[in-house]
């Protein structure tokens, strides 16, 4: 066990309400300890955050760019120091660089929009009004500002002080990205890291201070199971905060979802959990022999990626009912051909992170198996590693339930209402991907059917470019992530007339 702690990270110094071990498995030792907040601190806490969010807003957007910019470039030198603390507390190698160059990634996007709106700044609005009769957002005193006609215009304000809380599956993209846009639309932060990575949202909070960032400005604090419903409950009912980012599993999302609704003037963005599947239409079959294979191999990593616990790994299969004797040797074959090295890599054998998850596996596959009749074609359902199902009958918990596992069922389909009413039953709407799609026409016509954040053409299923909007819906979540769309979920429309 390391002797490291890892502390709080608030604007004065808190006295920790006890010091907990982080191990990288239910059953493994120790890798370091962290600090818990204590709950007496909220006030102060979120008073620290008011603060901030005052400075922030009358910063200059220039001076802001400035900072994301150092803050992306310290992130960067110390690509493998962060690949390392995510590999520690048991993210797949692969996983973790994939963490890494995607937080760098948006962080260079949000710097892009914050320097192009420094860019449209006006200084003098009143000898400059009739370049701001353009259409367009333009830019006073650190606002945007968008011209409707010679007697109205709306202003976009930050809402204020946002609590973000980022999950332990992929630590330092979702912290980022937590954290990016609501600082670019002009909030103050308090970012709730996971208590089972906790290494990685501090670093990320210490590289944003060392950037420039304000210790008001940016919070990091993490919680122990037993207080962090409490902790949660005092931040958002401060009266302070106006607005939470929350990124986890359904089930704990729409509890604290509950506890937002409730609170004065709190706003959410929800990224919940996901069972997202992956559609083969038949005319793949006509491509070539490498096509095929290479769709087989990249809906096998969507499946298994990190064992399988990324919100946006597929969880089923749907190929034409006629195919299902076809696709189940395919995907066997292509798991038993990949190489120990490569799938140990990509994360497929790891065990699970959580001794919750671990019961709920082992009751979710005896369910299909035992009381619905799931063919298992691959691996061994009472052993930890990938496992594939098939023709699991329709009332099956793993086919409406979150996993968060690898295991990937295999289902045939006779026609696409079909798929689309199994879909909406099951009522998450995260990612979806079809393969065998290769016009714009068609992509769009098949899209319309599913009521999803996303639908990727011969793409995989984890997806996520920091310029394209990301979110679900139903139990997947609500609001998006990403680019503008995130960067306007923490802002409010002003009418100004005169």
């Amino acid at each position: 066990m390391s002797n490291r702690i890892v502390p709080l990270l608030t604007r004065e110094s808190v006295a920790a309400a006890a010091v907990h071990a982080v191990a990288p498995y239910p059953t493994s030792a120790s890798c370091h300890s962290y600090e818990s907040f204590p709950v007496e601190n909220v006030a102060s806490l979120c008073s620290d955050a008011q603060a901030g969010f005052n400075k922030w807003k009358a910063m200059p957007l220039k001076e802001r760019a400035f900072i994301f910019t150092a803050f992306g470039r310290i992130l960067d030198a110390r690509k493998d120091e962060l690949i390392s603390s995510m590999v520690d507390v048991g993210i797949a190698p692969a996983f973790a660089k994939f963490n890494v160059f995607g937080s760098i990634s948006q962080i260079e996007h949000y710097t892009s929009i914050v320097n192009d709106l420094a860019s449209s700044e006006i200084d003098n609005f009143a000898n400059e009004y009739s370049l701001f009769t353009d259409k367009g957002i333009k830019v006073i005193n650190n606002c945007q500002v968008e011209y409707l006609n010679n007697n109205a215009l709306v202003l976009r304000e930050p809402i204020g002080p946002v609590l973000s809380i980022s999950p332990w599956n992929a630590p330092l993209i979702l912290s980022t990205r937590a954290l990016m846009a609501p600082l670019s639309a002009g909030c103050s932060v308090i970012l709730k890291g996971s208590n089972l990575s906790p290494e990685i949202s501090y670093q990320l909070t210490r590289a944003f201070h060392e950037a420039g960032g304000e210790k008001d400005l940016v919070q990091c604090i993490h919680t122990c199971d037993n207080d962090s419903k409490r902790v949660v409950d005092e931040i958002l009912h401060s009266g302070v905060i106006k607005g939470i980012n929350f990124t986890g599993s359904t089930k704990t999302g729409l509890e604290i979802k509950k506890s937002a609704a409730e609170a004065p003037d709190v706003k959410g963005v929800w990224e919940l959990g996901g069972k997202n599947c992956t559609i083969f239409d038949e005319s793949i079959t006509n491509n070539s022999k490498e096509e095929l294979q290479r769709a087989i191999k990249e809906t096998l990593v969507s499946a298994f990626f990190n064992t399988g616990q990324v919100c946006m790994c597929t969880d089923i299969v749907y190929v034409p009912q006629h195919l299902l004797s076809l696709f189940k040797t395919l995907f066997t074959t292509a798991v038993t051909d990949m190489s120990t090295e490569e799938a140990n890599a990509l994360g497929f054998n790891a065990p699970l992170r959580t001794m919750a998850n671990r019961h709920n596996l082992s009751a979710v596959l005896s369910d299909a198996v035992e009381s619905h009749n799931a063919e298992v074609v691959y691996g061994d359902i009472t052993k930890s590693g990938p496992v594939i199902l098939a023709n699991v009958g329709a009332e099956a918990k793993i086919l409406r339930e979150e996993c968060f596992a690898p295991v990937l069922c295999i289902q045939g389909y006779r026609s696409l209402s079909e798929v689309s009413g199994l879909v909406d039953q099951a009522g998450y709407g995260l990612k979806l991907s079809i393969r065998g799609v290769y016009t714009p026409q068609k992509a769009v016509e098949i899209s319309r059917h599913f009521r999803s954040g996303s639908v990727h053409c011969n793409e995989m299923s984890v997806f996520d470019v920091p310029a394209l909007p990301h979110g679900g819906m139903g139990l997947s979540g609500a609001g998006r992530f990403n680019s503008w769309w995130g960067i306007r979920e923490w802002q409010y429309e002003k009418l100004v007339t005169f």
